[in-house]
């Protein structure tokens, strides 16, 4: 639940009940190696406030703006983890339904995908700073 306290309230409250309404023994979870903190680069690790870090967990990727609530999160092909998910977007009444892909890339590096867009590449944060 560590991950959960760095959340913004209402995107928390509504992760809590996504994931509240499927027992988590029924579900799969990220490998440890990628959870944490990951950003854009070492300074967006750095700063103090910044919009380019991500928090991940066992089932929740969240980015500044939005969250996802992970569903089934499973191994793929090419070292990838694969899960539809719940997105909640700051700013939308409801959530949507989503994908995101992510592959360690090295030790220190986490590819993302979200949806159909290009994959991004984040380095691991030394400090565990919130995402907001």
């Amino acid at each position: 639940m560590h991950q959960v306290r760095r959340l913004n309230l209402p995107i928390a409250a509504a992760l809590l009940m996504t994931i509240g309404a499927t027992p988590l023994a029924a579900q799969g979870a990220l490998p440890v190696d990628m959870q944490g903190t990951w950003a854009w680069d070492d300074e967006a690790c750095a700063e103090r406030v910044s919009d380019g870090r991500v928090a991940v967990s066992s089932l929740i990727v969240e980015f500044y703006a939005s969250a996802y609530a992970l569903d089934d999160p499973k191994p793929a092909e090419g070292d990838r983890w694969v899960s539809s998910a719940t997105v909640h977007v700051e700013g939308e009444p409801a959530p949507e339904a989503g994908t995101i892909a992510l592959r360690l890339v090295g030790r220190d590096e986490l590819e993302i995908r979200t949806g159909d867009e290009a994959p991004s590449i984040y380095v691991r944060c030394a400090d565990d700073l919130p995402v907001r």
